[in-house]
């Protein structure tokens, strides 16, 4: 790794504990402790003793300690008395900081509500990591306190396009994990195994964003299709009224990462259907796309912005043109042998491998340094 991120103590501030699905802080987090010593700063706990602080090592995991800690006040104060919550959140960094064994040299902040300004931290270089859409000017606003901003949407950045940002912000593609990256690396098998067409999605299957009646319209349109689902969903929720008892749809449940990796390995295409109309999603970007990218197989997707120079790599509607759906599937699915081609998987596979964690923290690390006079150890 570039030398600006090897040898530094870093606070990575994630809005999602350890103990959480891992999402991209964790992997951030495991990259980042092979050349540094991380501290894991989960949410605040409901709890403990007021302002308490505890510092753990993270089995199996070296140079990776999970640092819990519960606040002294009432968190509700950021909307009544932010005036008041400012002051009283920055005592609680100091307390934080305090219970290390080693003060940081790097805070690196992907929670956008709970830290107004991370200079209370006192580390010399700040990272400001925001991935989900931003709704209100105090999120914006720590910004101000950042050596640099990160985010995986320019729907994000465009938040900091002003002259007070300029310089400071920079475009990272979501990260692929290790095993979807193992993945990506292996051979290519172009051969088809026996059976109907599959077709697969992996996630929460009760987030609100998801399109279910776009679902629900492939599914009924393809009885000779198998559709394939891995994640948890609610059995008395949407996606169980709507899917789950189809005949052609089938329900894996939650897996492990190794062995989903395997699993999704076999399938045909891969859909990713999500709502326009979601406040809480932009179709900007999603991170699922690098792992279905990761096994080569051809995508069909709704516009996603991130992805519309890249025809070579997703399939995607018109704007506006969901309701050719059933008919775009259909055509793919009958020129399987042309969108799955070897010479077509392995540029979806290539395209995947540039989005390592390793590869990313080599970007950021050189944007650090004339960012943030960011020296080397």
């Amino acid at each position: 790794m570039d030398g600006g991120l090897v040898g530094r103590r870093i606070l990575l501030i994630s809005p999602q504990p350890w103990d959480h699905l891992f999402i991209s802080k964790h992997h951030y987090a495991q990259e980042l402790a092979r050349d540094n010593r991380v501290w894991f700063l989960d949410p605040p706990e409901a709890e403990g003793p007021p302002g308490g602080v505890r510092v753990s090592a993270v089995p199996g995991e070296p140079n990776l300690w999970r640092v819990r800690h519960r606040l002294f006040f009432p968190r509700q104060l950021r909307f009544h008395w932010p005036w008041l919550y400012r002051r009283l959140i920055a005592r609680q960094a100091r307390r934080i900081v305090r219970a290390l064994p080693e003060a940081p040299d790097l805070v690196w902040c992907f929670d956008f509500n709970l830290f107004p300004d991370l200079r209370a931290f006192g580390a010399p270089t700040t990272l400001y990591h925001p991935v989900d859409p931003l709704s209100l000017p105090s999120q914006v606003a720590i910004g101000r306190s950042a050596d640099l901003i990160l985010s995986v949407s320019r729907t994000i950045l465009a938040h900091f396009s002003g002259s007070e940002f300029q310089g400071r912000t920079l475009w990272v593609n979501h990260g692929l994990c290790r095993e979807f990256a193992a993945l990506a690396r292996q051979d290519i098998d172009p051969a088809r195994p026996p059976g109907p067409p599959r077709v697969g999605y992996f996630g929460n299957l009760d987030r609100p964003m998801l399109d279910l009646e776009l679902w629900e319209r492939a599914v009924t349109a393809h009885p000779g299709v198998a559709f394939h689902f891995w994640g948890a969903f609610d059995p008395a929720g949407p996606f169980a009224r709507r899917l789950a008892a189809r005949p052609n749809v089938a329900c894996h449940g939650t897996a492990p990462k190794g062995h989903l990796v395997t699993e999704v390995a076999a399938m045909d295409l891969f859909l990713l259907l999500y709502r326009a109309d979601h406040p809480e999603y932009d179709r900007s970007n999603a991170h699922k796309i690098l792992e279905y990218l990761a096994t080569g197989k051809v995508i069909l997707s709704v516009p996603i912005d991130t992805y519309r120079d890249a025809p070579d790599l997703l399939e995607m509607l018109p704007e506006g043109g969901e309701a050719a759906l059933p008919e775009r599937l259909g055509a793919v699915l009958e020129a399987l042998d042309h969108h799955n081609s070897p010479a077509r998987m392995a540029r979806r596979r290539a395209r995947a491998l540039e989005c390592t964690y390793e590869h990313h923290l080599r970007r950021i690390a050189q944007r650090l340094r004339p960012a943030a006079g960011f020296p080397h150890p």
